[in-house]
């Protein structure tokens, strides 16, 4: 089990953070309400699913053992992590 555990977690992926100066220094907060029903493909993750977080808005796309290979998260503070676990297979 730690094996595949270590090996899932092996895979290449390309990872992009936008992170805004003032998301640094600021306490402002994004309204992210609007984010909820933008278009997957727009977010480079078509199928996918979304749903709000704790720290923000997540759209993710899974394979169908239903494991992580792509995902956008929009933090409140303006900050953006895209992840794809696809991209350098």
């Amino acid at each position: 089990m730690p094996e595949k555990f270590r090996e899932d977690r092996m895979v290449p992926r390309f990872v992009l953070h936008l992170i805004p100066i003032d998301s640094i220094n600021s306490s402002q907060i994004f309204d992210i309400s609007k984010l909820e029903g933008l278009s997957h493909k727009k977010m480079n993750c078509p199928g996918g699913k979304q749903k709000f977080i704790f720290d923000g808005f997540l759209t993710h796309r899974t394979d169908r053992e239903g494991n992580f290979h792509s995902y956008v998260q929009f933090f409140r503070n303006g900050v953006v992590e895209a992840v794809d676990g696809l991209m350098l297979r």
